[in-house]
């Protein structure tokens, strides 16, 4: 092939080539020149900073690398002891950034300064190091450590660098409106992410249990029940710690990617709503309440989560709370003894879990604590919607504990579901010629007896639509349900209400078409007693009326049979 063919060839792959390329690198800034140095901080050009590189390693993203300078006479870094924290930081960043997945990064340049602390207000304190890191994507993410103290570079120095170098990921990654939303340090705006997501970093970089992660751990322990995530700010580590394990480290890159441009908490809380599930959000709950997050190296942390508050349960009753968005809520559940009818709203709000062991699932719509136990749950809510909503936690008492009516014995021919096939009280108001009754059907009348002396009516439901005599009509419904505590002795049946639900009306309507409502009058007594025979397939009651006015028989075949 002559010289000038192959010449053409190797142009043309390289034009096609081409775009799919990384753009040209640019070059690190001369160390030695002044307003380079200037732009880490102008006060270094006055001190008379004399730089030096001291180190400089590959970031492990493509030719990228990572260097540190300082000036020559710095009297805090200058031996190999003082500089060692630095050192290492720097070096184990390439394997942590490595795990992040297909990131972009500009050159890091680090330089640590002894002579002053800073004068820029975007500037964090960490101990007896102060750092600033420069968020203008230009090629190069300049960070300056200020050494404050003597201690400074063998306390926090890995930590701290490593930290602010995962604020240069993010200048690479993310748009300067996402960079621009933070609240400098104050846990507003982008700060819970931008800062809670770096110090994940230095642990998926560092092995070290390190006081700083205890720190923000404790602070997430005393803040979180209270405190909506979104106004966090180093303290969120411990969501960072549990996103990157159920997510993976590239997967905490795609969660960043999608946080908000703007600073408002609306449009914070938007975004984390789209980022996660209300499910995910939940099982981050649990897993904090679990102590089930672990270092990034899998080492156990110490978390000490509030208990919250404990809500009891003795009789029929509502509790509500208000649900801030992204607050951890938390609490205790406790149902004393008898059987519960549960109801949960929202439900996909909550999750709980029995505190004598068990995994979490929506608190049981049934709770049975008539043995004595099982009626206490961990309760955890978070409302991951950009609005507030408002907890509700209904428990009615259907049954609750003890004997009924002086008596403790039961007869075993009861036990069981039984379905009203004759009498009843609306058979009873037929007999009495009474003329509505002839327009009045229920559904729905069962009743079951359980072993453990405890009863539950069916959820009865009754209709009427009767004419009247002056030409009018009486509409009305009726819905109706019991359950409680039952004993049965020779011969006589009683029933010990601990739950009665009545609702219903009847409108009167006139023959011009006026309407009056009446509402159902309320329940009867909690304890009525009845006479009854009872064989394998079927049970006959009778029930007295008060004031000598006659009783109502009611027959029963067992289901089932």
């Amino acid at each position: 092939m002559q010289a000038w063919l192959r010449w053409a060839i190797l142009v043309g792959v390289l034009a096609v080539l081409s775009p799919l390329s990384p753009p040209a690198r640019a070059e690190l800034g001369n160390c030695a020149n002044s307003e380079y140095i200037a732009r880490f901080d102008a006060r270094l050009i006055e001190s008379g900073f004399d730089c030096v590189e001291r180190l400089r390693v590959s970031a492990g993203v493509g030719s990228r690398e990572i260097r540190i300078i300082h000036d020559r006479r710095a009297s805090l870094i200058l031996d190999e002891a003082g500089f060692a924290e630095f050192d290492r930081a720097v070096r184990a960043a390439p394997a942590a950034l490595a795990r992040l997945g297909g990131i972009q990064l500009e050159d890091i340049t680090i330089l640590l300064a002894d002579s002053f602390p800073p004068d820029d207000p975007r500037a964090r304190t960490f101990g007896e190091i102060a750092a600033w890191t420069d968020y203008q994507n230009d090629g190069e993410c300049r960070i300056v450590l200020y050494l404050l103290s003597p201690g400074a570079s063998r306390r926090l120095a890995a930590w701290v660098t490593t930290h602010e170098i995962f604020h240069c990921v993010q200048v690479a990654n993310l748009s300067p409106a996402q960079m621009s939303s933070g609240g400098g340090g104050t846990g507003s705006g982008g700060d819970w992410w931008m800062e809670g997501s770096a110090s994940w970093f230095a642990a998926l970089a560092l092995p070290d249990d390190h006081e700083w992660y205890q720190a923000d751990i404790r602070e997430f322990d005393a803040r979180s029940p209270t405190t909506p995530i979104n106004r966090l700010g180093y303290d969120a580590l411990p969501f960072f710690l549990w996103l990157g394990a159920e997510r993976s480290p590239p997967g905490v890159m795609r969660f960043l990617a999608g946080m908000a441009d703007s600073n408002a908490e609306t449009a914070q809380r938007r975004a984390m709503a789209a980022a996660l599930s209300q499910e995910e959000w939940l099982r981050f709950a649990q897993a904090y309440l679990d102590n089930e997050i672990r270092h990034p190296h899998g080492r156990a942390l110490v978390f000490s989560p509030q208990q919250g508050e404990i809500w009891e349960w003795s009789a029929t009753q509502t509790r509500t709370a208000p649900l801030e968005p992204f607050v951890l809520h938390r609490g205790v559940v406790a149902f004393q003894c008898g059987r519960w009818a549960t109801s949960v709203r929202p439900n996909q709000m909550h999750s709980a879990r029995p505190e004598d062991g068990g995994g979490w699932s929506a608190l049981p719509s049934s709770i049975d604590t008539t043995s004595g136990s099982g009626g206490n749950y961990r309760f955890a809510a978070i409302n991951a919607g950009a609005s507030r909503a408002t907890l509700s936690v209904q428990g009615t008492m259907e049954a609750g504990c003890g004997d009924c009516a002086g008596e403790r014995e039961l007869d075993a021919c009861l036990v069981g579901s039984w379905q009203l096939t004759s009498g009843g009280a609306v058979e009873w108001m037929r007999s009495q010629g009474l003329p509505a009754a002839a327009h009045m059907s229920m559904s729905d009348q069962s009743i079951t007896f359980r072993a453990d002396g405890t009863y539950l009516t069916g959820a009865a439901h009754g209709t009427m639509d009767a004419p009247m005599r002056d030409g009018g009509r009486a509409q009305g419904q009726i819905h109706a349900q019991a359950g409680g505590r039952w004993s049965a002795r020779g011969g006589q049946l009683n029933l010990c209400a601990d739950m009665q639900r009545l609702s219903g009306y009847t409108d009167f309507i006139t023959p011009e078409g006026r309407r009056v409502r009446v509402p159902v009058p309320a329940a009867g007594p909690n304890v009525s007693q009845h006479s009854y025979s009872c064989s394998a397939g079927s049970l006959n009651t009778i029930t007295p009326l008060p004031d000598g006015a006659g009783s109502i028989p009611t027959g029963y075949t067992r289901m089932g049979e």
